[in-house]
C-alpha cells in the first residue's frame, strides 16, 4: 500500500513516516511537501520506502494527480484552516482515502459538508486523529460508564515549562531555524473566538476569554480552563444521546501563558495578524520575560495531560467518571497511524467525512497502540480512570 504524506517533513510529518516505514503492509511512502530539496533529504533519513514529493497542497490540480497514485492521503500539513479542505477535496477528486491531524472546529464544519461527495466516491475521510482522536473516544467511553450522561468535558493541559521539547524557548528557536513555526503551533487558532460549544441541548458561540471554566484535573487540583474551537463539540453530541454539555477545554503550563495566548489568538480571530505572526510574537514576548511567564506556582500540576469527565447518573444516583492516558505514547501519530492502517487494512466499512468517534472505540484502539509502547512500558495499563459518586 502507498501512502501519500503531506507535511512530511515536519516534526508531526517526520515522526509518521518513521512509524509507517516500519509496517510491512506499506510500501512507499510520498514525503510531500513545497520543496523538492526537503523532501529528498528527509526520505534519504527515512530509508528505501520512502519518495520525495514536490507539491503546494492549495494546487487542488497537481495534488489530486499526484494523490491518484496512492491509496490514501495521510495530512500532517499545516495551517489546518488552510490545508484541510483542499487536501480532503484532493482525496475525493483522486478517489482516495484519507485522515489528518486537524484540530480546528470551523474548518472541521467546512470538512463536513464535503461528506456527501466522499460518500458518492466511496471514500473515507477521517478527520481530526492524533490526540483528538484520543480525547474523543474517551469521551464517548466514559459516557457509556453512566446510565445517563448530562455533561462531558474533554480536556486538554499542555505543559510549556522550561526544558520541554514545546517549551517557548524551543520553539522559538526551531523557529527561527526553519524560517516559519512549527504545524503544532495551529491550536492558536482555536481560541480566538466566538467558540462554538454545545450547552443545554443546543449549539452556541461563546467568548473564551470570557467564560473560564474550573475543571479538575486527574491530580485532584482545580484548575481554570478555557473553551477551544475543537471539531469535539460539534460531533460528539450526535455520538451520545441526552447529553446537555460538551466543552473543549484548554489550559497551559505554567498558567499565566494562557492570557497572552488567549490575546495572540484573538489577534488573529480580529485579522490584525496571521497565525505565523501571532505565535512569534507569542513566543518571543515569552522569551523575552522567563521570569514572568515561565514560572509555574508552587504545587501546580506539571507534564501533558488530557482527560475526559463525564458527569450524570449511574443507578439513579448522581456520579462522576474521569479518564485519562498515560503520557507514555507519542499521542499525536500514534493515533493517526492506527486510523490510516485500519482504513487500508479495510477495517472501517464507513465512507464519508468522519470523526473518529464514528469509526472506533477506545478499548480496541488502545489494544492497537500498546504495540507501540516502548520495551519498558509494555505490559502497563494505559488507560486510567476514576468513577465517584457525588451524592
Amino acid at each position: 500500500m502507498k501512502v501519500l504524506l503531506l507535511g512530511g517533513t515536519g516534526v508531526s510529518g517526520k515522526s509518521a513516516a518513521a512509524l509507517l516505514a516500519r509496517e510491512n503492509l506499506i510500501t512507499e511512502i510520498g514525503l510531500a511537501c513545497r520543496h523538492l530539496e526537503t523532501a529528498q533529504r528527509f526520505a534519504a533519513e527515512i530509508g528505501d520506502k520512502a519518495r520525495p514529493v514536490c507539491v503546494d497542497i492549495k494546487d487542488l490540480s497537481r495534488l489530486s494527480s499526484i494523490a491518484a497514485d496512492y491509496d490514501i492521503i495521510v495530512n500532517t500539513a499545516g495551517p489546518t484552516s488552510v490545508v484541510q479542505v483542499p487536501a480532503i477535496q484532493a482525496a475525493i477528486e483522486a478517489g482516495v482515502h484519507y485522515c489528518d491531524l486537524a484540530i480546528i472546529g470551523s474548518t472541521a464544519a467546512k470538512a463536513l459538508e464535503l461528506d456527501g461527495q466522499a460518500q458518492a466516491r466511496g471514500i473515507t475521510a477521517i478527520i481530526g486523529t492524533g490526540w483528538l482522536a484520543i480525547m474523543s473516544l474517551m469521551a464517548v467511553h466514559g459516557a457509556h460508564q453512566l446510565d445517563e450522561t448530562e455533561q462531558l468535558s474533554v480536556c486538554m493541559l499542555a505543559d510549556y515549562s522550561p526544558g520541554n521539547f514545546f517549551s517557548p524557548e524551543q520553539s522559538l528557536a526551531r523557529a527561527r531555524e526553519l524560517g516559519h513555526v512549527e504545524t503544532n503551533w495551529d491550536f492558536m487558532e482555536t481560541a480566538g473566538g466566538p467558540v462554538l460549544t454545545y450547552r443545554a441541548g443546543r449549539w452556541m458561540r461563546v467568548e473564551p476569554n470570557e467564560h473560564s471554566i474550573e475543571v479538575i484535573h486527574p491530580s485532584g487540583h482545580k484548575i481554570t480552563a478555557y473553551l477551544a474551537d475543537t471539531p469535539i463539540a460539534l460531533t460528539l453530541p450526535h455520538s451520545i444521546p441526552g447529553v446537555q454539555t460538551v466543552s473543549s477545554l484548554f489550559s497551559m503550563i505554567p498558567p499565566q501563558l494562557n492570557k497572552l495566548f488567549l490575546q495572540q489568538s484573538q489577534r488573529i480571530s480580529r485579522g490584525e495578524t496571521d497565525l505565523e505572526g501571532a505565535v512569534m510574537a507569542y513566543l518571543e514576548t515569552v522569551v523575552a520575560d522567563k521570569e514572568r511567564w515561565l514560572s509555574s506556582p508552587p504545587g501546580y500540576p506539571s507534564g501533558w495531560w488530557m482527560w475526559d469527565i463525564a458527569t450524570g447518573y449511574k443507578n439513579g444516583r448522581k456520579a462522576r467518571y474521569m479518564c485519562w492516558p498515560d503520557m507514555i505514547l507519542d499521542w499525536t501519530n500514534v493515533p493517526l497511524i492506527i486510523v490510516a492502517l485500519r482504513i487500508l487494512r479495510g477495517e472501517v466499512s464507513k465512507h464519508g467525512v468522519l470523526p473518529p468517534e464514528a469509526c472506533f472505540e477506545l478499548e480496541s484502539f488502545f489494544q492497537e497502540a500498546a504495540q507501540y509502547l516502548s520495551e519498558e512500558h509494555r505490559g502497563k495499563t494505559i488507560l486510567n480512570k476514576r468513577f465517584e459518586w457525588l451524592e
